[in-house]
């Protein structure tokens, strides 16, 4: 790459991702099918990310912010958490750490999803539910590029 295209290279890298982090829930719900039965535990997240895609940014109530504040709420701040690493400012320790919390309510789902299904089987679809989450962390520790973490703070 050119000398100038390198300092813009961290940008377009959290550009990407982010494009990722919000392109992936739309492909997997169009590839999935919500039209199906098994959608029980994912519905209402869904509904509120198509709400986005398909009608733009809505009005939300203080009780839907509160409900689905635990899925949008980690994912901003590890956008904006990917800024700051590539920036210089964090160390990679740090960026992991929020990345694994940011995935914390898709586990929790995804463990409630696997006990409804060993007690009432209907198929496998939910247990699918952890991969764009997943996909997105396997994107952010393969774009890590390395560094001296011996200056860092923690």
């Amino acid at each position: 790459m050119s000398r100038t295209m390198d300092g813009f290279r961290p940008i377009l890298v959290s550009l990407v991702m982010l494009l990722g982090a919000v392109l992936l829930p739309y492909g997997y719900e169009q590839t999935v099918g919500l039209g199906s039965a098994n959608h029980i535990i994912r519905w209402s997240f869904w509904t509120f990310i198509s709400s986005f895609y398909f009608t733009g940014f809505t009005l939300i109530e203080w009780s839907d912010l509160l409900i689905y504040g635990s899925y949008w709420i980690p994912r901003l701040l590890l956008a904006f958490w990917m800024i700051r690493y590539y920036s210089g400012y964090v160390s990679r320790r740090q960026t992991i750490a929020i990345g694994v919390l940011s995935i914390m309510p898709a586990i929790t789902l995804s463990s409630y999803s696997f006990l409804l299904q060993l007690v009432q089987p209907s198929g496998f679809s939910d247990l699918l539910y952890p991969i764009p989450a997943f996909f997105a962390v396997a994107m952010l520790l393969l774009h890590f590029r390395p560094y001296d973490d011996s200056e860092r703070p923690w």
